[in-house]
């Protein structure tokens, strides 16, 4: 990453990961709703992607509910 830029090869990571169109629902559903994983996490989910979505934005939002 340059900056605030991501890099061509960084660019293309991103978007493979987000060809698993289901993963940012599923986030959303059992992150923020509380919903349960085998409930709300059938289909197309990337793993890392999930992953990502808990390091990066997930401690932004508890930060934000105090």
């Amino acid at each position: 990453m340059i900056g605030s830029y991501l890099e061509a090869h960084e660019i293309e990571q991103l978007n493979e990961l987000l060809k698993h169109d289901d993963t940012i629902g599923c986030w959303i559903a059992t992150r923020i709703n509380g919903a349960s994983a085998s409930m709300a996490c059938d289909g197309n989910i990337s793993m890392q992607l999930l992953k990502m979505l808990d390091e990066k934005i997930l401690p932004l939002i508890k930060k934000q509910e105090k």
